[in-house]
């Protein structure tokens, strides 16, 4: 069993951000994160303190940056508990480091979270001016919204050229999505081109399933 780990309060959050920003930021590699992984939080966590004294300030507490003190720390608990998975299912990682980070030690070793086996079903819905709109399933459910046990998140990966493109090896990060259908822009540049998508499964601790098959569309405006 788990406690919840972070705290409810505002400077609750303030002192338990700024320590756990700190500890990653020196340490993200034995920990097993990325320095991009690290660098994102840098910036959250800023973000973070300059809203919350902005809102707590008598000087500048206005509704607008109340509302922008509380977009910033939910920016923040998000990427905040992902790595914290990520922290947590390290086997490096000790007990001491993590309640040094502040995040709970779990009492019962956790179930480990399956690799997806299956993928993405990608469907091209329509296509109106510079935007693609898609749809996924999963390959062994394709009649439900669900996701596969353990995948939280579907990677899109697009590549563009003058033909179809036979793998994912050319494609690049779009971004990842929780819910279908989803709406994808494109550059006004490449009217004329095709367009490729290619998608895999995302666990919580990082873990990926195999590539989905590629669908393509010529982009217009």
């Amino acid at each position: 069993m788990t406690a919840p780990y972070i705290p409810a309060t505002d400077s609750g959050f303030l002192a338990w951000s700024i320590n756990f920003e700190s500890i990653i930021d020196g340490d993200f590699a034995a920990l097993g994160l990325t320095a991009g992984q690290a660098a994102a939080y840098t910036v959250l966590d800023t973000a973070y303190q300059a809203a919350y004294a902005a809102a707590v300030n008598p000087a500048t507490r206005t509704p607008v940056t109340v509302q922008a003190k509380d977009n910033a720390k939910t920016d923040a608990i998000a990427n905040a508990r992902v790595l914290a998975q990520i922290i947590k299912s390290n086997p490096a990682v000790s007990d001491a480091t993590l309640i040094s980070l502040g995040i709970t030690v779990d009492i019962f070793p956790p179930t480990p979270v399956p690799t997806p086996t299956t993928f993405p079903l990608l469907d091209l819905l329509n296509a109106t001016p510079g935007v693609h709109k898609l749809q996924y399933r999963d390959s062994d459910t394709p009649l439900s919204k669900a996701k596969p046990p353990g995948a939280k998140l579907m990677e899109l990966y697009q590549a563009v050229g003058v033909a179809v493109a036979p793998d994912p090896s050319t494609a690049v990060f779009i971004a990842t999505y929780t819910k279908s259908p989803l709406l994808v822009a494109q550059d006004p540049t490449n009217v004329g081109k095709v367009a490729t998508y290619f998608a895999r499964w995302l666990t919580q601790t990082g873990l990926v399933g195999p590539w989905s098959s590629g669908v393509s569309l010529t982009i217009a405006f």
